[in-house]
């Protein structure tokens, strides 16, 4: 296993951060004033409760900067502490026997305090606060009593966590967004100790407005910002292209478990891997989730920068803004605006798939001048280069011939339509070592073959591929490595 830095533990562990968390107290203020106004608690009943909801919750918001800082190291324990009042809270609400609360309670911890490894991509899981805004909202639609301003709340923060999932991005620091998050917790630290206690009181009246106002006006302003950044890190040609291609990488169903079981199946954890071509950076993600160091190499401005905000944070992440060869200095990238994932840097490619029927729709319409760097280059020889995957558009031999050392292991994209340029790998490639090889088609992350083949088997495979039939990786291992 990998060993992390102490100071990014914030950023190893998949607990709530700050934010998240301070929304438990707040859900639970109005799940129990919503069980008062149904009748099945009176104030008195709940007054232990609130008063141990008030320390929580500013024991969450007090210290929310320190958990939030780079520096600071996440408190479980508290964490837990939120959680538990929220279930025997619910609990007393629901009317659920002590044994089902209790093995709730601690399934939640559980799945609370499990131990991910973070890759800074700006997403949370299962328990993130747009699928708690979602249950809320079927509550509120189906629940004996909604609750007045909960339905704006809990639908704003549900669009924003939609737009996110579409378009993720971390935001940049602003200040006016944390005062405006400040502010609207002011009617909610009120609400615990005032609201609880005499929730008929005339206070009311003006909390609770005030509280759907800022929450839903930071929702509204949260959801504005990422759109916003977004614009600045991707230029407007680039954006229906990359949105489409960002789909079919991260939103098919299903596909980074597959990916996650594929790659941990050869893949060393703590190993150093690079991506070659890295786009949009769906396979840096799966290998960082798995432990592994991670060098991006991606030479478009807009991928490169989508690449920084999304796992820039993370401190096994390295990315490099430059195209890959045999050798160093300056080449001219072709970009597709349409289809951001052809961009290449040989001319002849460009040029020969101009011709074919499987591209006719594609316009390479941009050119840019990029820096060229090699294999040997990045990889400076500190550490052994565990794995190496190359998808750089008719340009995989020569990436491959910048490389001084063999890794371990490595794939390389093959188009049947320009297997010339898969087999001049695999002959190079030859030439260096003893390999054994498989193949995945497309994106689909299982292997052709039931048993590794040699050169031979491979090669006759690939001249019998149709031009027109799907394009996929080459997958290959040194005999003498362990696989």
């Amino acid at each position: 296993m990998g060993q992390f830095d102490r100071q990014n533990t914030i950023r190893e562990l998949h607990v709530f951060d700050q934010y998240h968390a301070s929304w438990f107290p707040f859900w639970c203020v109005w799940g129990i004033s919503a069980a008062i106004a149904a009748g099945p608690l009176s104030a008195s009943s709940v007054q232990p409760f609130a008063v141990a909801a008030v320390p929580v919750t500013w024991l969450f918001l007090i210290t929310g900067t320190v958990m939030s800082s780079p520096r600071g190291i996440r408190t479980p324990a508290l964490m837990a502490a939120s959680a538990g009042f929220i279930l025997v809270s619910s609990a007393r609400i629901l009317s659920l026997p002590t044994a089902g609360a209790a093995a709730a309670g601690v399934g939640f911890l559980l799945l609370l305090l499990l131990p991910q490894r973070s890759d800074g991509f700006p997403e949370t899981g299962p328990l993130s606060t747009e699928w708690i805004s979602g249950a809320v909202l079927v509550f509120q639609m189906t629940g004996p009593a909604p609750i007045p301003g909960l339905s704006l709340i809990a639908g704003m923060r549900f669009a924003v966590g939609l737009v996110n999932r579409l378009v993720p991005v971390h935001r940049q620091p602003n200040q006016i967004r944390t005062a405006l998050e400040m502010l609207s917790w002011l009617p909610v630290w009120i609400l615990l100790p005032a609201g609880l206690a005499a929730p008929d009181s005339g206070l009311m009246v003006v909390l609770v407005p005030a509280a759907v106002f800022l929450r839903a006006a930071c929702h509204l302003y949260d959801g504005v910002s990422r759109l916003m950044e977004l614009g600045r890190l991707v230029p407007r040609g680039s954006r229906a292209g990359l949105f489409r291609t960002f789909i079919i990488y991260y939103r098919i169903p299903l596909r980074r478990m597959k990916m996650k079981r594929f790659y941990s199946s050869f893949l060393p954890s703590g190993g150093q891997a690079f991506d070659v071509g890295a786009h949009l950076g769906n396979r840096s993600r799966i290998w960082l989730n798995l432990g592994m160091n991670v060098t991006a190499v991606e030479p478009q401005p807009a991928c490169a920068a989508l690449l920084t905000n999304w796992f820039g944070s993370c401190s096994r992440f390295t990315l490099v803004s430059k195209a890959v060869g045999s050798g160093s200095g300056s080449r001219t990238l072709h970009l597709s605006g349409r289809y951001p994932t052809l961009a290449s840097v040989s001319d002849d490619w460009v040029n020969r798939m101009s011709d074919h029927p499987l591209f006719r729709k594609v316009q390479w319409e941009t050119d840019i001048e990029v820096e060229q760097t090699t294999l040997s280059a990045l990889s400076d020889g500190e550490r052994p280069m565990d794995f190496i995957k190359v998808d750089v558009e008719g340009s995989e031999a020569d990436v491959l011939a910048g490389m001084d050392d063999v890794p371990a292991a490595l794939s390389f994209e093959y188009l049947p339509a320009d297997r010339g340029s898969s087999l001049r790998c695999l002959d190079y490639l030859g030439g260096k070592s003893d390999w054994k090889w498989n193949v995945s088609i497309k994106e689909r992350f299982r292997f052709v073959f039931p048993e590794d083949v040699d050169h031979s088997r491979l090669q006759a495979w690939l001249n019998a591929r149709d031009d027109d039939e799907p394009s996929g990786d080459i997958y290959g291992w040194r005999i003498d490595e362990p696989r």
